[in-house]
């Protein structure tokens, strides 16, 4: 069975969690148990279909534990921002140039109706993702997670998130949450995404203070994930396995990339006070645009952008746009080297620095390089 949505072991890993973080005396574990708990108690709620709640006094014993608690955290959410704008030429260059060279791109390929949704058997959908694990030499982990149950469904999601992952860094514990499951390309594309996460978490072999600095404030943290879901729609292109779906897919994902990489170009172009302390979130769209209109040659273009785009948020922003852009630069390394290479060992022993011009010089990441290797990633929707 691939999807588990007994609850008893979520329950007893977060138990487990809770008194692990009464007995630590370390502020680093305590912040990595506490964001496990938070995580693992909304899993667990919506695969229940419940409401979400956290007991902020259980956990932390009192509210000013948990006040404590929050200031730790806002330390390193300032720490993005301040990094950010350290580095906000970079990313207004970086990103613009990339922009400027991926939209012909997108006006190459001409948007057809959408497949309809394929809803394959348990046994054709197992068989498949096996078989795209195992040509990235990773089927064993998707066993052990589906012998012990680790893949679970949630529904009514308060974030809408597609799926998402737990880790607890202290018990090297994971499960995987998809939601509303179903045997389509959809929780497919999905699962493998998750993967990705699972793949980086597992490889995660530094402190704690290193690891709560990667979770919060690390560019990195989508890269690996953007990368399996990129590597899941080759296989099933190259394969011809749901071929129209998955180039619908991929279609969909490069369009969202697009979207993330041009929300962090406009946020590089705010002047640093509407950076400062997250002012650019209370800013209406109307004074946003105001602010950036005069960067863009198409001004209806990127009005109609801002006003269907949600409310932006730095650190998400960052990680996907990146997590997009790396992704394709590793998915070409992957493919042609294989899963356990050396530059992936390199990646992995980089990751978790702060963002870092040299690190995309020492490994070839230029602008003019991604819009090359997003032509040819593109090229797949024109056969």
């Amino acid at each position: 069975m691939i999807i588990n949505n007994d609850t008893r072991n979520l329950h007893i890993k977060k138990e487990e969690a809770i008194k692990r973080l009464k007995e630590s005396r370390n502020i680093e574990e305590k912040i990595a148990l506490v964001n496990y708990i938070g995580n693992i108690t909304s899993a667990i709620a919506s695969v229940e279909g419940k409401k979400f709640e956290f007991n902020r006094k259980r956990v932390f014993g009192s509210f000013k534990n948990h006040k404590k608690f929050l200031r730790k955290i806002d330390i390193y959410q300032d720490q993005i921002m301040d990094e950010f704008v350290l580095k906000k030429g970079f990313h207004e260059s970086f990103l613009g140039e990339i922009l400027s060279g991926v939209e012909e791109n997108f006006q190459k390929v001409d948007e057809a109706d959408i497949s309809p949704t394929t809803i394959i058997s348990e046994n054709d959908f197992y068989t498949v993702f096996y078989d795209f694990m195992n040509s990235i030499g990773l089927s064993n982990i998707f066993m052990e997670f589906m012998k012990k149950e680790y893949i679970h469904s949630t529904f009514d999601s308060a974030d809408e998130r597609l799926g998402f992952t737990t880790f607890n860094p202290i018990d090297k514990q994971l499960d995987i949450f998809i939601t509303d499951f179903n045997y389509d390309i959809h929780s497919m594309t999905t699962l493998a995404h998750e993967f990705g996460h699972v793949y980086d978490f597992m490889n995660f072999e530094d402190d704690i203070l290193t690891y709560n600095r990667y979770f919060y404030k690390s560019f990195f943290v989508e890269v690996l994930s953007k990368t399996f879901e990129k590597l899941f729609l080759d296989y099933m292109i190259e394969n011809n396995v749901l071929y129209s779906e998955s180039q619908d897919k991929l279609f969909e994902y490069a369009v969202v990339g697009h979207d993330f990489i041009l929300s962090s170009y406009m946020l590089s172009l705010l002047p640093d006070k509407f950076l400062t302390k997250n002012v650019y979130s209370n800013l209406s769209k109307e004074r946003l645009l105001s602010i950036i209109k005069d960067s863009f040659i198409d001004e209806e273009a990127i009005k109609e952008f801002v006003y269907n785009a949600r409310t932006f948020d730095l650190s998400e922003e960052l990680s996907y746009a990146y997590g997009d852009i790396l992704s394709l630069f590793l998915r070409e390394n992957i493919k042609n080297e294989g899963l356990n290479n050396k530059f992936m060992k390199e990646f992995f022993k980089n990751r978790t620095e702060v963002f870092s011009e040299k690190f995309f010089e020492d490994n070839g990441f230029d602008s003019k390089s991604y819009v090359k290797l997003h032509d040819k990633y593109l090229e797949t929707l024109k056969n």
